[in-house]
């Protein structure tokens, strides 16, 4: 099977961690890097030696496309999901999780392969990962950070990281993107229709839109197809034939925009999207670079040059630029922002938001590269009584203030509003905040 470079460098290394004693692995590799494909060497790998392996996906689009990559690559594979025949001789076995856990099989694998593992906490999950005490488990994810911002250290002892989005981008995996926003982030309402910032921006373009409700999903649809963009309506319900039918469709430029809520986050890969429309607000950096990265994939067919999110609540302010560079952890904090940026710039003529710099880069509008003179709110007095305040008072209520953001603009929960302003707090700081004495 043929790999790029930095693939066949995963495969090695998750080889030597399993050779050198870890059991529970994640190997990270951005969305549109090929981590299925990178999967399918490691399972060949393995069957080579006599071992045998079980893939788990919670998707159908992914069992069935795992299938096809290792039946291509020679690999016998049988399926274990629900309209699927059953090869009860093959040495691989890729399941519809749902469909194992329905039936209670529990086929022999001295390798268990999780995809979209950042999912791993469900309670079906981790009980077929417990089924399984002497197997290696690697798990796959581009993202290695639960839904409720946590790392995924309870499960995995190892994380292998591949390249960033921007080394991707630079050496042609990816392709460039360009993000639209507005000047914050916005926890309260869209700041423009999805369909007129569509027309305005983009039209015409294939695009994907993630919206806030089923409801919303289909009022999208209809505004799109009485604008005169072809639209399909994609949810979580909708059978496995129709999707593909969809797909195949938004391919062959019959359909120009897919609309959907959370269905293209994982899974959906069609390389000719153009256009991401976040018509709904990403609080996880996960879920938020999980739905960027539909745009990223390169495709040489439709001439593709790069992508455009228009990110209508502003949820790039939450998390960075898509090829921004991260640090993940299973451990700690699951994210952190390796840049030091203190702002972002936003095209007055574009509306594009950009790292600080006189010229945009997307449109080429020159800007005003003079700093401001912030105006001064206090006079210079409050700065000396701020001394005599200890600083564990004043990381608590630097925090609580993030608290009462998050749960009150951002509709989180308290356990969530807490994660949340820790995770704000180490970004802006860059320590853990004082206790107190």
């Amino acid at each position: 099977m043929s790999l790029r470079q930095y693939q066949s460098d995963l495969v090695a290394e998750v080889i030597a961690a399993f050779n050198g004693g870890s059991r529970t692995v994640v190997m990270q590799l951005g969305t549109g890097g090929g981590k299925t494909h990178t999967a399918a060497s490691l399972i060949e790998y393995a069957v080579v030696r006599g071992h045998r392996v079980l893939f788990l996906a919670h998707l159908d689009t992914l069992v069935g496309d795992t299938h096809a990559r290792l039946k291509r690559a020679g690999v016998r594979a049988g399926f274990i999901q629900a309209g699927r025949p059953v090869d009860a001789e093959a040495h691989v076995h890729v399941a519809s999780l749902q469909t194992l856990w329905a039936r209670e099989e529990r086929p022999p694998a001295d390798l268990v392969i999780l995809d979209e593992c950042h999912r791993v906490m469900g309670a079906s999950v981790k009980a077929i990962v417990d089924a399984y005490p002497e197997a290696w488990i690697l798990g796959l994810t581009a993202t290695p950070q639960r839904g409720d911002g946590k790392p995924l250290g309870a499960v995995f002892g190892r994380l292998i990281t591949g390249p960033s989005n921007r080394w991707l981008t630079e050496h042609g995996h990816l392709v460039p993107c360009d993000v639209l926003a507005p000047t914050a982030f916005n926890e309260r309402a869209l700041v423009d229709d999805p369909i007129e910032a569509y027309v305005k921006h983009t039209a015409g373009r294939r695009a994907i839109v993630f919206a806030a409700s089923v409801a919303h999903a289909r009022a999208c649809a209809v505004s799109f197809g009485a604008a005169g963009y072809p639209a399909g309506l994609m949810l979580g319900d909708t059978p496995r034939d129709e999707r593909e039918l969809l797909r195949l469709a938004m391919a062959d430029g019959g359909v120009r925009v897919l609309v959907g809520v959370g269905v293209f986050l994982e899974g959906f890969d069609l390389p000719s999207i153009e256009v991401v429309v976040l018509a709904r607000p990403f609080t996880v950096t996960g879920a938020f670079l999980q739905a960027t990265g539909r745009g990223l994939r390169p495709s040489p067919e439709t001439g593709k040059a790069g992508c455009t999110v228009l990110d209508l609540r502003g949820s790039v302010h939450l998390h960075g630029l898509p090829d921004e560079e991260r640090r993940w952890s299973l451990t700690g904090s699951a994210c952190v922002r390796v840049e030091t940026m203190t702002s972002f710039r936003r095209c007055t003529e574009c509306m594009a938001i950009f790292r600080p710099a006189r010229v945009c880069p997307r449109c080429g509008a020159e800007h005003d590269a003079v700093e401001k003179i912030p105006r001064v709110l206090r006079r210079v007095e409050a700065l000396e009584r701020l001394k005599d305040v200890p600083q564990h008072k004043r990381d608590s209520a630097y925090i609580w203030r993030l608290v009462t953001i998050g749960q009150r603009r951002m509709r989180m929960s308290s356990e969530r509003a807490h994660a949340f302003a820790l995770r704000e707090f180490r970004r802006r700081f860059a320590r853990e905040p004082e206790r107190t004495p």
